[in-house]
């Protein structure tokens, strides 16, 4: 778990660019375009549970297309803390570890509906701009 966030810090901007400094307003930040790191969410492996879990986007990021990010974050933030009923200083990683595996069985098929419907929603609207335009 560690590498993959190590990995996504790498993607933030280090400085803000010099050219920007040059903009007529201090609080202006012009567009900065990344490449979308996809990744296939049925070919994560299980990762090592420990005292730091995820929820929401931070473990499975979806696009807003089919609304169901927030429902994911409710229903993460729901599993953790029923999984979290039964902590004990002796327990706790296990607890996380229930958390982790609910939410790891629940949330790839809603990623990769998200996932697909965000790429074939882009097909669409090219289709319907060609026969506009």
């Amino acid at each position: 778990m560690t590498d993959v966030l190590l990995e996504l810090w790498d993607l933030a901007p280090k400085a803000v660019p010099k050219e920007s400094q040059t903009y007529p307003f201090k609080t202006y930040n012009p567009i900065q375009l990344r490449k979308v790191r996809d990744i296939n969410p049925l070919t994560i492996n299980s990762w090592t549970s420990s005292r730091v879990t995820l929820i929401g986007n931070a473990a499975h990021a979806m696009s807003l297309l089919l609304g169901l990010g927030t429902t994911h974050a409710i229903q993460d933030a729901e599993a953790l803390s029923r999984a979290l009923l039964n902590y004990s200083p002796e327990n706790y990683i296990s607890c996380i570890k229930e958390y982790e595996n609910k939410m790891l069985k629940r949330a790839p098929v809603d990623v990769l509906k998200s996932r697909y419907n965000t790429l074939h929603q882009l097909d669409i609207l090219v289709l319907l701009l060609e026969i506009v335009y």
